[in-house]
């Protein structure tokens, strides 16, 4: 079964930074706004990995055709469970499908073709196995055909998951775990569970993420599946991580790969090995780690990988004074940044690294054009970034209407039980008395539900106004900030070229200090904190209320940090505001951590932000 593994290794790979002895450039997190951009567009360029199970169960659950034909279904589910399956084998045998479903005219084996060939082309185009497989669920009988027509929905709630449609893939998800579970097929429940706790990580609620994940993982592990079992201890260290239990996500991820089988997917072992190199603090065991991800991710031919870790390893390079080999890999993962072989996110920090090389090295044309084409994908991704945060509290908002629906459907069940025993009880002897009873309580069901749906209404209301109050007002306060950050920049990079027009001897240094003093002067303006602070508290009124109660003897410039860190700018972004160097701000940042009395455990954006 596809998608649940795709999205799996989606999941492991969602940020990465760059520091000086190692990686660490923040794409996203479950909690901050980039995780968006990949629903939309990462995993539309994603290569979609295939994988099988083992699905004994399964092929006894297809209600039997023709002897011949059935022959068909059992080889490629048996082939599919295969590590490298070859994808054209599976395609011929769908092929002779058509072929046998064609001249028996069977609407039945044309429906079971039709699905198998949606599930095999959807590591290719998801669009078009989506086209696919609504055709078959419009042809296949729904009596006769029952666990087919299951096991269509459950193929397309993959490929809805894989598009980002997600409160469409949850209800199918909840309703096929529940047929799946009734007919004995726990290979699919466990793979429906996986793909509902994907869906809770994509709205940040781990706790539900991580009961319905360890429900597929407790499955795969009874039924010996090592390699659905290993995607699911991957994503629990994801969620481990996400919730500040960093020592657990390195301990899981380090049992995984050090048993990790000899005949296992190394697709998947080279995702492990770079979820593992993030969590290290040492630069060389990160490197260990990264270079053992390339060559897994070589020998398994999966390219899409490699290039995630050579931009790790690129990144590794620049940070430990290595520019030449920087450059050599950052311009050969340039030269990747047309394909799909590279993640959009990542196609801008390639830039960025090539302008700093280019800059250390003195090229500043070229480090000018890659600055500007690192901006360009930054915007793509700052627009990608509202619109999926937007997406985020519909799905939020939409999952809670469910389950409000559930729960009241349950209610109403019980209530009519309710009535109906007693009416069996009072039928004879107390008729009138159960049809006075009965009326009464029906006019009271109906009351409490027009309540319930009364007060249903009011919270959707009150959560879409606060969701889109608070997004507008984010909105215009991160694009006053980008704004003031593209002039700081630009005014950097004047007061840059006159300094290097000086050492040159093109400029005289009176005329340049002149220029300096004048373009600090407008840097200091453009960093208005009075003003920008009047701004934030119209976005988050209680923020420095709730966080002087609890350090009081923070300064006004910590307290400043503090704000941008609520932001989630980066400290490149918060220099180039405050008009200083990165290594003041990280400096600054520690400072602030011991003036806290936070932990190593805790993290100082994520502490900040509860605020």
């Amino acid at each position: 079964m596809m998608n649940f593994v795709i999205i799996c290794c989606n999941f492991s790979d969602l940020y990465f930074k760059s520091e000086k002895n190692g990686i660490y450039n923040v794409y996203t997190s479950g909690k901050n706004a980039i995780f968006v951009y990949m629903k939309r567009i990462f995993t539309l360029i994603i290569v979609i990995l295939l994988v099988g199970i083992d699905s004994s169960a399964s092929i006894s659950l297809w209600k039997p055709i023709e002897p011949g034909f059935d022959r068909f279904t059992e080889e490629i589910e048996t082939f599919r469970n295969e590590n490298n399956a070859d994808t054209a084998k599976l395609r011929k045998l769908v092929s002779k499908m058509y072929v046998y479903a064609d001249s028996a005219g069977k609407r039945e084996m044309k429906v079971r073709a039709i699905y198998w060939d949606a599930d095999i082309y959807g590591k290719q185009d998801i669009e078009h196995s989506l086209v696919l497989v609504d055709k078959a669920i419009g042809m296949v009988d729904t009596v006769s055909y029952v666990y087919d027509y299951h096991r269509l929905l459950a193929l397309k709630s993959n490929l809805l998951l894989n598009k980002g449609r997600y409160f469409k893939a949850y209800t199918l998800c909840c309703r096929l775990s529940e047929y799946f579970a009734s007919v004995g097929d726990w290979d699919m429940k466990a793979l429906c569970d996986g793909n509902t706790g994907l869906i809770y990580l994509f709205i940040d609620d781990y706790q539900e993420a991580l009961k319905y994940i360890e429900k597929a993982q407790s499955w795969f592990a009874e039924s010996g599946q090592t390699d659905m079992l290993l995607l699911t201890q991957q994503q629990v260290a994801y969620t481990y991580e996400q919730t500040g239990k960093k020592d657990k996500a390195t301990e899981l991820l380090k049992n995984v790969i050090d048993n990790f089988p000899a005949d296992g997917r190394l697709d998947i072992k080279s995702y492990c090995m770079l979820s593992y190199s993030r969590l290290l603090e040492n630069a060389n065991d990160k490197k260990k780690w990264i270079d053992n991800a390339i060559e897994a991710a070589t020998k398994s031919n999966d390219w899409q990988c490699r290039m995630s870790a050579v931009k790790n390893k690129a990144f590794w390079f620049f940070g430990n004074g290595m520019i030449d080999s920087a450059r050599i890999l950052a311009e050969e993962l340039y030269v990747q940044s047309n394909t799909n072989l590279l993640k959009f996110g990542q196609k801008g920090d390639v830039c960025d690294l090539l302008s700093q090389i280019y800059g250390k090295e003195k090229r500043w044309k070229e480090a000018y054009e890659m600055k500007m084409r690192a901006s360009e994908y930054r915007d793509s991704i700052h627009g990608s970034q509202v619109s999926s945060s937007i997406l985020k509290g519909k799905v939020k908002l939409a999952i809670v209407s469910q389950e409000y629906q559930l729960r009241e459907l349950e209610m109403e069940k019980s209530q009519l039980k309710i009535i109906l025993w007693i009416g069996s009880v009072s039928l004879i002897l107390l008729l009138i008395v159960s049809m006075i009873a009965i009326n009464l309580l029906r006019k009271k069901v109906r009351s409490e539900k027009k309540l319930r749906e009364l007060e249903k209404k009011e919270l959707e209301m009150k959560i879409f106004d606060e969701i889109t109050k608070v997004d507008t007002k984010n909105r215009e306060l991160s694009s006053s900030q980008l704004l003031s950050m593209a002039k700081n920049e630009k005014i950097s990079d004047i007061i840059t070229y006159l300094e290097t027009e000086q050492d040159e001897g093109n400029i005289d240094a009176r005329t340049v200090s002149h220029i300096k003093n004048m373009m600090n002067d407008i840097l200091s303006e453009e960093n208005n904190w009075d003003k920008f602070k009047m701004h934030f508290e119209e976005v988050h009124p209680s923020f420095f209320t709730k966080l002087k109660e609890k350090h009081p003897n923070l300064t006004e410039n910590e307290l400043r940090l503090c704000a941008y860190c609520k932001m989630n700018i980066s400290n490149k972004h918060i220099a180039q505001m405050l008009s200083v160097q990165p290594q003041t701000i990280i400096i600054a940042r520690y400072r602030l951590r011991k003036k806290m009395g936070l932990s190593k455990e805790i993290l100082l954006d994520d502490y900040i932000r509860q605020f």
